[in-house]
């Protein structure tokens, strides 16, 4: 066999060079790097593939995965990167770099625990690689393993000192680990770099948050909010919470208006806690912003149905507001539920209490008043305003010394002046309707410095005014409370009172009128045309006063020198005398028209019955002066005999015993109070009086003469005047004014009775005895029935009227300052 030549085997050395150069991953591993280092990242995978597939040694095959790895992990390529590192380990486990590839891929698919391991494995031979660390630490933080995330970032941090990203994610850790002071040191930080502003903000608001710092937390999470920084419904709740907060500090140091901002604002970030709400309606109750607390509370209640602070904010405002069922309704939750807690529970009672106490249920307000104040949790303020609402019940159910203690409470609790007025006011009327007049007009003044212009006061201290009979101080402050408010018709009604008392009985009229124009209300114009009634009885009363003493004059005249000149000057005056009877007569027949006039009237019962009687008892009197009138046309036929009869009544006229001076002087012993000196006087009279009965009891015995039994009971009467004189005596010296009048109405009586037997007496024989039995003394005895009986009903009356005037409730403005217990 011929051997090649040399040129023919240097060719195939050449082809076969060629050959196996072509077939080498070498070229395609050369390029690749190239194209990977110029960023050509496509290209390079390109390369490396076919690298890969060229590579038939492991080392070769390690090189061409290796640079394939890293540009798929730069192409995005998440899985196949992962795929190629784990390759690039298995052929070459010291391929280190394969692992924070492998780490970095693993990381990107979420892979997170694998991905740690990883970056773990490369960071056990380069411990200071920032990339792994930070890597890892992500990891970590993802895993939340936050106290292993702070610590790789911390030395990353080391490396890279004021790295934003690191910072920013260390003070995650840390919020997650919950070291709120190092979170804010590294939020602060990665602020000052600029970047992720509203999340840094967001983060550093959230752990101002958790270390009470709520101002700072309010400002940050406020921008974060405004910024829109990721996790925006958490931000939201947070700026929520922080201001809640800070407004549970605002109001805990009465900082309300900005404890009701800050709640506003709270409100906005995070509209759906209940809590918010409440504690909104707490602080607009406090302000008194009574709509605003409805709103708050209503919203809260709407989040949270069994929020008793809320239902009793409610009640609380809705009762101030006047809406007295809805606020009954609240507080009546609140009251129910047994677990409500003292305060919700003492503002329910406070509620239910303004609606008994604006609805007239007198009793039900002082008992919720007063189990609000027993709970004891009550501001100072609120339970002075409690107090004066229990005191303002109880002056309705007339219990006024309780009222004034209540008043004395309030005022012990420094009132604003407002209400020091209405405490003033209130134990002012109390004192009044107990006639502690004094004591009433001190009050009544005191309000008034408070308050200069207000009618109502002034009517009141008018009324303590009158009640002291100072009736000129009363009427000036009754001009004054009409010149401030002239439609009250109650005002002009007691000024007319007044005037009536003063006898002004025109002015009083024209006063009683203008009530009637004034008035809407049917009680008390009632009352007004009773008045007015009244006033007209009071100016007939005057009229037939005026004729009683021009007749007592006319009888005074006739009474002057001795008995034959007294026959003579009655029959002078006897024209007179009976005209002044029928005036008299008239006046007291129109007074009892006016009496009847009121029985019309719908007025109580009591103030009927008084009416009634009065009216009987003058239409007696009118009975009674008709037979008087009869008497004394009579009596003038009568008086034409006295002078026949003068000498033998001379005796007995000047007897000391009957003489006027001898009563003068008994009289003027009473004014020194002598009291003995009167006894003795009166034993003196009886020890003469007994000695002329005596001699006419022998005189009728020896004469048996009827008139002389007449004498003897004249003198037994006047003996037993004499006594009664004693006891009168006795009931003055006692200082027993009811005994002492009684003894008055006993000698009047026993005055008539003297005038009947002297009478008798006069008529000397049986002739005259009986011209006077049958002619006189049934109509004495007439006169003398119906003006007794008249005086019996009279008294009745008057004691009819004693005891209920202190029942005529004449309607006035109620109040003229705000309600108590509402502000």
């Amino acid at each position: 066999m011929r051997r090649p030549s040399f040129p023919v085997v240097v060719l195939a050395a050449i082809i076969v060079i060629v050959l196996l150069a072509l077939a080498s991953p070498l070229p395609f591993l050369m390029l690749g790097d190239r194209d990977l280092a110029e960023a050509q990242t496509a290209a390079a995978e390109e390369q490396y593939d076919r690298a890969v597939t060229l590579a038939l040694l492991p080392p070769l095959k390690a090189d061409a995965l290796w640079g394939r790895a890293r540009a798929r992990l730069v192409l995005l390529r998440y899985d196949e990167a992962a795929s190629d590192s784990t390759a690039v380990l298995e052929l070459r486990p010291e391929q280190t770099a394969a692992y924070l590839c492998r780490a970095q891929a693993r990381a990107k698919l979420g892979a997170h625990e694998p991905a740690a391991t990883d970056f773990s494995a490369f960071l056990a031979t380069f411990p200071d690689d920032a990339a792994a660390l930070f890597g890892r630490a992500n990891a970590y933080a993802i895993l939340q393993r936050h106290a292993d995330a702070a610590a790789d970032l911390t030395r990353y941090l080391v490396l890279h000192p004021g790295a934003a990203d690191a910072l920013a994610l260390r003070a995650r850790s840390y919020s997650a680990l919950a070291e709120w002071q190092n979170a804010v040191t590294d939020y602060a930080a990665t602020l000052e770099t600029g970047q992720d502003t509203a999340n840094m903000l967001a983060g550093r608001g959230y752990a101002y948050l958790q270390l009470g710092q709520l101002d700072e937390a309010v400002v940050d999470l406020s921008k974060a909010v405004e910024q829109k920084a990721d996790g925006a419904e958490r931000n939201r709740t947070a700026l929520a919470d922080a201001l809640y907060r800070r407004a549970q500090n605002e109001v805990e140091a009465g900082a309300l208006p900005k404890a009701l901002a800050d709640l506003n604002d709270a409100i906005f970030a995070d509209a759906t806690r209940a809590d918010i709400h409440t504690l909104r309606a707490f602080a607009a109750l406090e302000l008194e912003r009574y709509a605003d607390t409805v709103t708050a509370a209503t919203q809260a209640i709407e989040l949270a149905a069994d929020s008793t602070a809320a239902y009793a904010y409610r009640a609380y405002a809705l009762a101030q507001r006047g809406e007295l069922e809805l606020a009954r309704a609240d507080a009546l939750r609140v009251i129910d539920t047994a677990q409500s807690p003292p305060r919700e529970r003492a503002l329910a009672f406070y509620a239910r209490a303004i609606v008994a106490e604006a609805q007239g249920r007198d009793k039900a307000a002082i008992g919720d008043a007063s189990d609000a104040l027993a709970l004891g949790v009550l501001s100072p303020r609120r339970e002075m305003t409690l107090y004066v609402l229990r005191a303002s019940a109880r002056l309705q159910l007339e219990t006024y010394s309780e009222a004034i203690a209540d008043f004395d409470r309030a005022e012990q609790r420094e009132p604003t002046d407002a209400l020091k007025r209405v405490i003033f006011a209130g134990r002012g009327y109390a004192f009044l309707q107990q006639d502690s007049f004094v004591r009433a007009g001190d009050e009544f003044s005191a309000a008034l410095r408070l308050g200069p212009e207000d009618a109502w006061l002034y009517q009141q201290r008018g009324m303590a005014y009158a009640g002291r009979r100072k009736y000129d101080l009363a009427l000036e402050d009754y001009n004054r409370s009409i010149e401030l408010d002239g439609r009250q018709a109650a005002f002009y009604v007691n000024r007319g009172i007044v005037h009536a008392a003063q006898k002004e009985y025109e002015a009083a009229l024209a006063d009683f009128d203008k009530a009637l124009a004034n008035s809407n209300d049917e009680t008390l114009s009632n009352w007004t045309r009773s008045y007015i009634l009244l006033t007209r009885s009071a100016v007939h009363s005057q009229k037939a006063d005026e004729a009683s003493r021009e007749l007592k004059d006319l009888l005074g005249k006739v009474d002057e020198g001795d008995r034959a000149q007294w026959a003579k000057r009655f029959q002078s005056s006897f024209s007179g005398m009976r005209d002044r009877v029928r005036t008299i007569q008239e006046q007291v027949g129109l007074m009892a028209e006016q009496f009847g006039a009121m029985e019309k009237l719908d007025l109580p019962d009591w103030y009927l019955v008084f009416a009634s009687k009065s009216r009987e008892s003058l239409e007696l009197q009118v009975e009674g002066f008709a037979a008087f009138e009869q008497l004394w046309t009579r009596t003038n036929t009568l008086v034409t005999a006295l002078p026949k009869l003068v000498d033998t009544l001379d005796n007995a006229a000047k007897s000391s015993a009957l003489s006027r001076a001898a009563f003068q002087k008994y009289e003027a012993y009473l004014d020194r109070f002598d009291y003995t000196g009167a006894r003795q006087l009166t034993a003196s009279m009886r020890q003469e009086l007994e000695g002329f009965r005596d001699t006419m009891q022998k005189i009728q015995r020896e004469s048996g003469l009827t008139f002389v039994a007449d004498a003897v009971d004249l003198f037994d009467k006047q003996l037993e005047y004499t006594r009664a004189l004693d006891r009168l005596t006795d009931a003055q010296q006692a200082g027993d004014y009811r005994r002492f009048l009684g003894v008055l109405s006993e000698l009047d009586k026993l005055e008539t009775q003297i005038s009947a037997a002297s009478k008798r007496m006069s008529a000397w024989g049986d002739e005259f005895d009986r011209w006077e039995q049958r002619n006189l003394t049934p109509l004495v005895d007439k006169a003398k029935q119906k003006f007794e009986a008249a005086k019996a009903l009279s008294e009745e009356a008057a004691k009819i009227f004693d005891e209920g005037r202190s029942r005529i409730t004449v309607k006035q403005p109620r109040r003229l300052f705000p309600p108590p217990g509402r502000t």
